[in-house]
């Protein structure tokens, strides 16, 4: 055994030994046992006109959670998973609106209640004044009784202040109009994305006070380096003050990637615009990848140098391919839809990301790299305020005999690992 080793091993005995006496306070977390991520859910807000009163407007708010994100017990032969939506919708700090609802899905088999296709949409309204606001959502996985917070901000326009407007932009995969109006429409969450060749539609209202007038309406879509993929114009007559359009975004013609559409509207001097963000991809990839050059970067724990040389040199068409090749090859259960190696490794960068995130992201942070390489530990010995010395903590992974020590040098929470070589040991688990 060398000195550092010897060093580390006789540093960590006193630190048990001490947080035993009560100088060091231990703290268990992270174990296998007793982590549960927050559950993840999906949303998009639009921003209309009430039907009868332009004055106000109507805010739309749709979620979709994924069977995969759920806790499921099972009664009798089916499955079952419930949850809980609170959205309080704010002005200056103060409740103006909001609602509570619970839902629950049923499953018929095991497989279904880890499927990352199957999902349930819900939808709610509100009819409030023009202005600024705050959503606070709520989202309680009721069986694993887990709970997910987040808070936005809205700005909601005044669509009678124009002649010619434009509403928000939903992104829909079905539209149904009559000659009445709207008969329905199923959404496609924004901030989730879709699969390509997935039918698209982009779904809006056009507000006009000169009535039987004729408007162009033009789109185009760009990829984040703003370079143009798609567009199209079209002139429609305006008949009514209220009017329904779509149009149809050829998703053939997107790459894998995040994508912007701009709509504009004209008509003499009157001019309107709006953006809308989106996500393309591909089947078969978790929820949480939405730039897949980064994703490749992600890779790089556990890639040999000739994998992911050979995925960064493919050329556009040709590197999903070859990362699909390279989680393949690692499939526990080739043959399924799933491939569990991939979603876990993904699962924990998103976590990783979420909990060790300080002046770099948590996946390229020291802690990120062990985490999502050997998983939670078993154990967690952490002092954050030492009487002497610099805040450390210490991960034991029992199963594979090893303990590893890391250390914040700055005081800013970028902890770094005091013993590498004892990751570098284990390299043949993920090569």
């Amino acid at each position: 055994m060398n000195k550092k080793s010897l060093l580390l091993n006789v540093l960590t005995l006193l630190l048990l030994l001490t947080a035993s006496s009560g100088i060091v306070v231990g703290q268990v977390e992270m174990s296998q046992s007793n982590i549960l991520e927050s559950p993840v859910f999906y949303y998009d807000i639009a921003n209309f006109a009430v039907p009868d009163d332009s004055t106000m407007c109507r805010l739309h708010f749709y979620f979709k959670v994924f069977n995969d994100k759920l806790t499921f017990i099972k009664i009798d032969s089916l499955y079952k998973a419930r949850y809980e939506i609170s959205l309080v919708v704010l002005q200056d700090d103060h409740q103006v609106d909001g609602d509570i609802w619970k839902d629950e899905i049923i499953a018929d088999s095991y497989a279904k209640t880890n499927s990352s296709r199957d999902f349930q949409i819900t939808h709610v309204s509100f009819d409030v004044e023009p202005g600024d606001y705050q959503l606070a959502i709520t989202f309680e996985d009721q069986e694993s009784e887990q709970v997910t917070k987040e808070k936005l901000s809205v700005h909601l326009r005044d669509f009678s202040k124009q002649s010619l407007v434009l509403s928000d932009i939903t992104l829909a995969s079905r539209v149904e109009v009559d000659s009445v109006g709207l008969r329905g429409i199923q959404p496609e969450i924004a901030n989730y994305t879709f699969a390509v060749g997935q039918p698209l539609y982009a779904y809006f209202e056009i507000y006009n006070t000169e009535l039987d007038r004729e408007v162009k309406i033009s789109y185009e879509v760009k990829n984040i380096k703003n370079k143009k993929i798609a567009s199209s114009a079209f002139s429609r007559r305006m008949s009514e003050f209220r009017n329904i359009a779509f149009f149809q975004i050829n998703t053939e013609d997107l790459t894998y990637g995040k994508f912007r559409l701009k709509l504009t509207i004209e008509a003499g001097d009157d001019k309107s615009d709006i953006e809308k963000l989106f996500v393309v991809r591909w089947s078969g990839l978790p929820a949480s990848i939405s730039d897949l050059e980064l994703a490749v970067e992600q890779l790089r724990y556990i890639a040999a140098k000739d994998e992911l040389k050979t995925i960064k040199k493919a050329s556009d068409d040709k590197k999903y391919e070859e990362f699909l090749k390279f989680w393949k090859r690692r499939d526990p259960t080739p043959g399924t839809v799933a491939n569990e190696a991939m979603d876990e490794h993904y699962r924990r960068v998103r976590y990783a990301n979420e909990y060790f995130t300080t002046v770099r992201d948590g996946w390229r942070t020291d802690r990120g790299m062990v985490y999502i390489l050997l998983g939670p530990p078993n154990d967690l010995v952490r002092d954050p305020y030492p009487i002497d010395g610099k805040p450390y903590e210490i991960w034991y992974y029992y199963q594979l005999n090893r303990n590893f020590l890391f250390y914040d040098d700055t005081g800013f929470g970028d902890y770094r690992l005091a013993n590498p070589e004892t990751l570098y040991e284990l390299e043949h688990m993920w090569r």
